[in-house]
Protein backbone atom coordinates (compact mmCIF):
# COMPACT_ATOMS: atom_id res chain seq x y z
CA UNK A 1 0.00 0.00 0.00
CA UNK A 2 1.51 3.21 -0.78
CA UNK A 3 0.96 6.25 1.13
CA UNK A 4 1.02 10.12 -0.72
CA UNK A 5 1.33 12.42 2.28
CA UNK A 6 3.26 15.80 2.93
CA UNK A 7 6.44 15.57 3.27
CA UNK A 8 8.13 16.11 6.69
CA UNK A 9 11.18 18.09 7.67
CA UNK A 10 13.67 15.57 8.08
CA UNK A 11 12.75 13.63 4.82
CA UNK A 12 14.26 16.67 2.55
CA UNK A 13 17.16 15.27 2.47
CA UNK A 14 16.24 11.99 0.98
CA UNK A 15 14.93 13.15 -1.97
CA UNK A 16 17.88 14.03 -4.51
CA UNK A 17 18.70 9.98 -4.02
CA UNK A 18 15.19 9.20 -5.79
CA UNK A 19 15.71 12.56 -8.23
CA UNK A 20 19.05 10.92 -9.19
CA UNK A 21 17.61 7.31 -9.41
CA UNK A 22 14.54 8.61 -10.98
CA UNK A 23 16.62 10.79 -13.87
CA UNK A 24 18.79 7.37 -14.58
CA UNK A 25 16.04 5.87 -16.65
CA UNK A 26 16.15 8.69 -19.35
CA UNK A 27 18.58 7.97 -22.28
CA UNK A 28 22.29 8.96 -22.34
CA UNK A 29 22.67 12.98 -23.03
CA UNK A 30 19.14 13.67 -22.73
CA UNK A 31 19.95 15.55 -19.50
CA UNK A 32 22.61 16.97 -18.93
CA UNK A 33 25.26 15.53 -16.81
CA UNK A 34 25.99 19.05 -15.00
CA UNK A 35 22.71 19.82 -14.17
CA UNK A 36 22.02 19.14 -10.55
CA UNK A 37 19.21 18.11 -8.48
CA UNK A 38 16.32 20.44 -7.22
CA UNK A 39 17.79 22.26 -4.52
CA UNK A 40 16.90 21.65 -1.08
CA UNK A 41 16.24 25.54 -0.71
CA UNK A 42 13.41 25.32 -2.96
CA UNK A 43 12.51 21.74 -1.65
CA UNK A 44 12.47 22.96 2.01
CA UNK A 45 10.63 26.22 0.61
CA UNK A 46 7.99 23.80 -1.03
CA UNK A 47 7.25 21.56 2.11
CA UNK A 48 7.05 24.79 4.29
CA UNK A 49 4.44 25.94 1.79
CA UNK A 50 2.59 22.84 1.96
CA UNK A 51 3.57 21.71 -2.06
CA UNK A 52 6.02 18.74 -1.35
CA UNK A 53 3.96 15.07 -1.56
CA UNK A 54 6.04 11.83 -0.78
CA UNK A 55 4.94 8.56 -1.78
CA UNK A 56 5.55 6.18 0.70
CA UNK A 57 5.51 2.28 0.83
CA UNK A 58 5.90 0.88 4.94
CA UNK A 59 8.89 2.17 5.03
CA UNK A 60 10.50 4.23 2.39
CA UNK A 61 9.94 7.11 0.20
CA UNK A 62 9.39 5.68 -3.23
CA UNK A 63 8.43 9.17 -5.23
CA UNK A 64 7.73 12.75 -5.20
CA UNK A 65 6.42 15.59 -6.45
CA UNK A 66 7.16 19.56 -6.46
CA UNK A 67 4.47 21.87 -7.10
CA UNK A 68 3.72 25.60 -6.91
CA UNK A 69 1.29 28.72 -7.15
CA UNK A 70 2.48 30.23 -10.66
CA UNK A 71 -0.06 33.04 -11.98
CA UNK A 72 -3.07 31.34 -11.66
CA UNK A 73 -1.78 27.67 -12.32
CA UNK A 74 -0.32 25.53 -10.33
CA UNK A 75 3.01 24.59 -11.93
CA UNK A 76 4.40 21.24 -11.38
CA UNK A 77 8.03 21.37 -11.17
CA UNK A 78 9.26 17.92 -10.62
CA UNK A 79 7.41 14.63 -10.60
CA UNK A 80 10.24 11.61 -9.77
CA UNK A 81 9.41 7.77 -8.96
CA UNK A 82 12.30 5.55 -8.27
CA UNK A 83 12.65 3.15 -11.08
CA UNK A 84 11.91 -0.35 -9.58
CA UNK A 85 8.47 1.31 -8.34
CA UNK A 86 7.50 2.64 -11.81
CA UNK A 87 4.26 1.73 -13.54
CA UNK A 88 2.25 0.98 -10.91
CA UNK A 89 0.38 3.83 -10.13
CA UNK A 90 2.24 5.66 -7.97
CA UNK A 91 3.31 8.44 -10.15
CA UNK A 92 -0.43 9.08 -10.35
CA UNK A 93 -1.28 9.04 -7.26
CA UNK A 94 1.21 12.08 -6.85
CA UNK A 95 -0.47 14.07 -9.94
CA UNK A 96 -3.80 13.28 -8.78
CA UNK A 97 -3.01 14.56 -5.19
CA UNK A 98 -1.39 17.80 -6.49
CA UNK A 99 -4.54 18.10 -9.22
CA UNK A 100 -6.66 17.95 -5.59
CA UNK A 101 -4.44 20.85 -4.14
CA UNK A 102 -5.11 22.97 -7.04
CA UNK A 103 -8.28 22.53 -6.90
CA UNK A 104 -8.54 23.49 -3.09
CA UNK A 105 -6.33 26.42 -3.60
CA UNK A 106 -9.16 28.36 -6.14
CA UNK A 107 -6.26 27.86 -9.11
CA UNK A 108 -7.90 27.03 -12.83
CA UNK A 109 -5.09 24.42 -13.94
CA UNK A 110 -2.15 22.59 -13.58
CA UNK A 111 0.79 23.27 -15.80
CA UNK A 112 4.10 21.47 -16.06
CA UNK A 113 7.04 21.34 -18.69
CA UNK A 114 8.29 17.75 -20.10
CA UNK A 115 9.89 16.44 -22.62
CA UNK A 116 7.71 16.14 -25.94
CA UNK A 117 8.90 12.66 -26.99
CA UNK A 118 10.01 10.34 -24.33
CA UNK A 119 7.20 7.82 -23.61
CA UNK A 120 6.05 8.68 -20.24
CA UNK A 121 6.93 12.23 -20.40
CA UNK A 122 4.83 13.87 -22.27
CA UNK A 123 2.07 11.09 -24.07
CA UNK A 124 1.92 10.23 -20.44
CA UNK A 125 0.38 13.21 -19.68
CA UNK A 126 -1.62 13.70 -22.37
CA UNK A 127 -2.95 9.99 -21.06
CA UNK A 128 -3.59 12.05 -17.90
CA UNK A 129 -6.22 14.90 -19.58
CA UNK A 130 -3.16 17.55 -20.25
CA UNK A 131 -2.51 19.48 -23.82
CA UNK A 132 0.58 20.61 -25.31
CA UNK A 133 0.24 24.42 -24.93
CA UNK A 134 0.34 25.80 -28.46
CA UNK A 135 3.59 28.26 -27.88
CA UNK A 136 2.03 30.97 -29.42
CA UNK A 137 -0.31 30.99 -26.18
CA UNK A 138 2.06 29.53 -23.76
CA UNK A 139 2.25 32.11 -20.52
CA UNK A 140 5.58 34.72 -20.12
CA UNK A 141 6.22 32.29 -17.07
CA UNK A 142 6.00 28.71 -18.54
CA UNK A 143 8.09 30.50 -21.92
CA UNK A 144 10.72 31.86 -19.34
CA UNK A 145 11.05 28.04 -17.87
CA UNK A 146 11.35 26.59 -21.44
CA UNK A 147 14.17 29.19 -22.10
CA UNK A 148 15.70 28.49 -18.96
CA UNK A 149 15.59 24.80 -19.18
CA UNK A 150 17.09 24.84 -23.15
CA UNK A 151 20.13 27.25 -21.83
CA UNK A 152 20.37 23.75 -19.40
CA UNK A 153 20.68 21.75 -22.20
CA UNK A 154 17.48 20.54 -22.65
CA UNK A 155 15.29 19.58 -26.14
CA UNK A 156 12.08 18.59 -26.98
CA UNK A 157 10.53 20.28 -24.01
CA UNK A 158 7.04 21.26 -24.47
CA UNK A 159 4.21 23.11 -21.96
CA UNK A 160 1.27 21.32 -21.10
CA UNK A 161 -1.78 22.17 -18.74
CA UNK A 162 -5.15 20.38 -17.57
CA UNK A 163 -7.72 22.16 -15.75
CA UNK A 164 -8.02 21.08 -12.92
Amino acid sequence: MIEIRDCRENEVGLLGQIEERADAIFPDGLISEHLENYPLVYLERARIHGSLLVACNQHDIVGFAVAEMREDSYHLFLLAVLPEWGRQGIGSSLLDRVSEEAKRKGLASLSLTTFSHIEWNAPYYQKKGFEIIPSAETSAYLQGILKSEAQEGFVNRVAMQRLV
